[in-house]
């Protein structure tokens, strides 16, 4: 079993860095699929065709300005319409994923009694590359 907190989602900035105070990562697969049935070669069943494959990759965490890779840097390249390189890893080096793609969307929430948190996604430019890493 894999925690959570073995995941770390990175983007590279000249070099990889750890998105500062991430609290979580999803990354989630789609494909488009078009109704092809007929009946008589299905008996009436439902077929399918595939089309595009997309992905797209949500986090969360806390805003937190000292740390090095940070929410407002996320903003910044989001604003730019920055295509960025991402990979998640896992923290014994054993699994990586990566990819490019664009932030979609970040957003920032300030509860009166709590930490201001942040949340985004980026959506998948092109296909993700994925490796087991062997010591």
């Amino acid at each position: 079993m894999l925690l959570g907190s073995s995941r770390i989602l990175y983007i590279k900035d000249t070099t990889w860095k750890a998105i500062g105070c991430e609290t979580s990562n999803s990354l989630s697969e789609s494909i488009s699929l078009f109704n092809s049935t007929q009946s008589s070669t299905t008996n009436g069943w439902t077929s399918f065709r595939t089309g595009a494959v997309e992905y797209s990759i949500s986090f969360d965490g806390i805003i937190d300005s000292t740390s090095s890779f940070n929410y407002f840097d996320l903003v910044a390249l989001k604003r730019a319409r920055t295509k960025i390189e991402w990979k998640i890893e896992s923290a014994d080096d054993v699994y990586r994923q990566t990819g490019f793609g664009y932030f979609s969307d970040i957003s920032e929430s300030s509860p009166v009694d709590g930490y201001v948190s942040f949340s985004g996604n980026i959506t998948g430019y092109g296909s993700i590359t994925s490796e087991e890493i062997t010591p």
